[in-house]
């Protein structure tokens, strides 16, 4: 028989600590878009490469700038990851 937690789905823990609120559930997801909006400036050297690459494009007619925009991505993600590692501590 299938179990109904996969390999890829622990069981549920029991929580601990105060019932759940709304509130404590949005927190996190609520502060997300703002680190990464306070990250944007940080990585904007990356982000002007990618505009430029599509400035070209749109000259061109043709072309990719997904590398430029992962670049940015990763650079907006690693600089967030690091806030919320500080928001924890």
């Amino acid at each position: 028989a299938m179990s109904l937690h996969g390999p890829h789905q622990p069981a549920p823990q029991p929580r601990t600590g105060p019932p759940p609120s709304a509130m404590a559930d949005d927190e996190p997801v609520d502060a997300l878009p703002s680190l990464r909006e306070a990250c944007k400036p940080k990585c904007a050297d990356l982000h002007n490469l990618y505009v430029a690459c599509t400035d070209r494009i749109r000259k061109k007619g043709g072309g990719d700038c997904e590398p430029w925009y992962f670049d940015y991505l990763k650079c907006v993600d690693k600089c967030t990851a690091k806030n919320v590692l500080k928001d924890v501590k």
